[in-house]
């Protein structure tokens, strides 16, 4: 398989026939610009990060950047469109994910409450089979 510098993935929401996208993964090389040629200034901040991941799409006014560490697994598992296998590496990076059910869904299909701790702290959420979740990459 190519290791590109950038790859930009649409994750399908798997509930019944729902055509919606859940997120999107964007995952990039260190130093490289973002699809949309935002700057990735996850690299500057994370001297040892081979690269960034961003996840957009699925929660409301929230985008979620994080260092990736194992770029080539990290690329693997988004090429793959697999959200297990991002979630084994980093349980943060797929918020849209229902580990229990194993099956990705959009915020649409989520019941989603944001909680607030002096200020905005984080989601909780529940899929939609009923397996609550902390979202708290936010």
């Amino acid at each position: 398989m190519d290791d590109p510098a950038r790859l930009r993935i649409a994750f399908p929401c798997q509930h019944e026939s729902c055509p919606h996208t859940a997120a999107i993964v964007e995952v990039s090389r260190r130093g490289q610009l973002y699809v949309d040629d935002d700057q990735d200034i996850i690299f500057r901040v994370f001297p040892d990060a081979q690269g960034t991941i961003r996840i957009t799409g699925f929660l409301p006014y929230t985008n979620f950047s994080s260092q990736v560490t194992d770029f080539t697994a990290t690329i693997q598992a988004a090429s793959a469109i697999d959200a297990a296998a991002l979630h084994a590496i980093d349980q943060s990076w797929v918020p849209f994910y229902c580990p229990r059910c194993d099956r990705s869904f959009c915020a649409e299909h989520w019941q989603l409450t944001p909680r607030f701790n002096w200020a905005f702290d984080h989601y909780s959420g529940t899929c939609p089979i009923g397996h609550p979740h902390v979202i708290n990459h936010c």
